[in-house]
């Protein structure tokens, strides 16, 4: 992709405050993490620059990093995300040979989001605007804190400390259990700052869904009434208790909430009139410093 200046279509939200967009659920879990007992301290031992040294390093080491002059397409989609955000500081960006389409963010001071192969070959462009503008608004909406806790837990003790962490990691059991509880209401949040970039509900669910099931072999396009119908089944199935148990049971590990729920939960904010008046220029804005 060869690089080109940002569309002057989409609209800006100088001063956006991340409470204007930010589901309730997260913000409630947030609070509730803060408030966990032993968390402040976790938080302080992890805060250290040593760890966030250790990941960076891992990442450089395995990963072809994106600048103006590399991928240089790729490094202005995130520019312009960045711009209608209202995000000052630019994260490093990085692309991983892997084909399971995914992106995710991590760091504590000095962020860095990670795209796969896969992602970038599934969607078109302005479908992988949403996935980043998505990345973003963990930045944005103040969740890398926590999301880098639960990164550590679940995915990269055990290869930065070796095995002992592992064993260590079973005291920490149920504030891993609770950050991923939080982890998946916090994508609520963030699939409403990718819409708030790409400003075209059907791209965002059309890009969600590739995400969920989707064959370029197939030639078909995806009806996203389709899916909504899907997830209106979804939910009546919840009418039986064996349902709502297999649910709680399948979801206890889950990073993200099911796809089929992001896209409706998208949805019906995309027919909200919060939604509305932030386009409107209606929007909660940050502090000033003092």
């Amino acid at each position: 992709m060869m690089p080109r200046k940002a569309s002057s279509k989409r609209k800006r939200f100088p001063g956006i405050s991340p409470g204007a967009f930010q589901h309730s659920s997260d913000r409630e879990a947030l609070r509730k993490l803060d408030r966990l007992p032993g968390m402040q301290t976790i938080l302080k031992k992890i805060s250290g620059s040593y760890i966030e040294r250790t990941l960076r390093m891992l990442n450089i080491s395995q990963n072809v990093k994106v600048t103006p002059k590399q991928f240089p397409r790729v490094h202005e989609l995130f520019r312009e995300s960045c711009s209608i955000l209202d995000i000052q500081e630019m994260p490093e960006i990085f692309i991983s040979t892997v084909y399971i389409p995914n992106a995710f963010t991590f760091g504590m001071e000095k962020y860095s989001v990670i795209m796969t192969s896969g992602v970038l070959d599934l969607l078109t462009e302005e479908e992988l605007l949403f996935v980043i503008a998505h990345e973003l608004s963990h930045i944005k909406c103040n969740h890398m804190m926590y999301k880098t806790l639960l990164y550590l837990l679940s995915y990269v003790g055990v290869e930065i400390f070796g095995i002992l962490f592992k064993v260590a990691a079973i005291t920490f059991f149920p504030i891993e259990m609770a950050l991923r509880s939080w982890e998946r209401k916090a994508e609520f949040s963030c699939d409403r700052g990718g819409l708030l970039v790409v400003q075209n509900p059907q791209i965002a669910h059309t890009a969600m869904a590739k995400l969920s099931g989707f064959s370029k072999s197939l030639n078909t396009q995806i009806s996203i009434d389709e899916i909504l119908k899907q997830a209106d089944e979804l939910r009546d199935m919840d009418e039986q208790l064996f349902v709502r148990v297999m649910k709680m049971y399948h979801t206890a590990f889950r990073s993200h909430p099911f796809p089929i729920i992001r896209i409706k939960e998208l949805h019906n904010w995309s027919q909200s009139n919060q939604y509305q008046r932030i386009m409107d220029g209606e929007y909660q804005r940050k502090e000033a410093n003092p």
